[in-house]
């Protein structure tokens, strides 16, 4: 099961790669929507925590999320009439992707076509019994630290994009 610094690292060689094939290079702004993009799918783990059910790995590692995310940033800076809304929309949606194929990668994969109950990932298709929650075990003290540090480091992430002081 990858973690935080995995899906960014991947996120960042997708980016690279773009870069590289396509001989431009990416603005800060179209960066900073991949990377956060990269790692936006475990924000269910936020709902886990404060709620206390079991979504992770459904609806916001699904193909659906990554759509409506991608169009939801694409409407939004296309109200605020910014040129780049489609650039951005696309590497929001391209971040979340490679988290997903990231994450098809372990057991018991994910629901990439949510609301259906199928798991995908690279060793099965198929149902899955309920499993227990994450936060049911002795670590749920440490995997809230570790939730907790994740959005600290999305936040100086933002703040470092926003002031311009981070290149990629």
């Amino acid at each position: 099961m990858p973690f935080g610094f995995v899906h960014l690292i991947s996120a960042w060689l997708a980016g690279k790669g773009y870069e590289i094939i396509k001989k431009t290079i990416l603005s800060n702004y179209t960066w900073l929507f991949l990377l956060f993009g990269s790692i936006l799918p475990d924000i269910d783990h936020l709902v886990d925590w404060t709620l206390n059910i079991q979504i992770h790995r459904s609806f916001t590692h699904s193909l659906f999320f990554a759509v409506i995310a991608g169009l939801g940033i694409y409407l939004l800076f296309k109200l605020l009439k910014h040129q780049e809304c489609t650039k951005y929309a696309f590497a929001i949606s391209c971040g979340i992707l490679t988290h997903v194929l990231l994450d098809m990668l372990s057991y018991p994969g994910i629901q990439l076509l949510w609301p259906s109950q199928l798991h995908f990932s690279i060793t099965h298709i198929g149902y899955l019994a309920p499993q227990p929650s994450l936060f049911d075990l002795d670590l749920q003290p440490l995997l809230k630290l570790a939730i907790f540090d994740m959005g600290i480091g999305a936040a100086w992430l933002f703040y470092l994009a926003l002031r311009k002081r981070i290149k990629f």
